[in-house]
């Protein structure tokens, strides 16, 4: 089942899944966040290039001071969400190849 919908910078409807939330949902920092997931999505302050040509959001959310990573894959007919994470420095995004930076 679907649990969000959300359009890429590219223009792709990217669908988050239930069974990929309830994986989400792991991450503690991320139970309440599913507008900040979505967000991040719509309006990532870059994006990067992951394993296996995943492409990878990521927005520094001021109110949770923290980042949210969102990898999701991206196809002609649109996409799906791999996983979403919170990383709480950026130096770690560094290793991944910047495609594009909007802010």
């Amino acid at each position: 089942m679907i649990k969000a919908r959300a359009t890429s910078k590219n223009g792709k409807t990217i669908i988050l899944y239930n069974d990929v939330w309830s994986h989400i949902l792991r991450h503690w920092d991320l139970h309440y966040c599913l507008n900040e997931i979505i967000d991040t999505i719509k309006n990532p302050d870059e994006i990067r290039r992951g394993r296996k040509e995943k492409l990878m959001a990521i927005k520094y959310h001021d109110s949770l001071k923290f980042y949210i990573v969102v990898v999701y894959n991206e196809k002609d007919t649109g996409g799906s969400v791999d996983t979403a994470y919170p990383i709480f420095g950026k130096p770690y995004l560094e290793q991944w190849e910047l495609v594009c930076r909007y802010s």
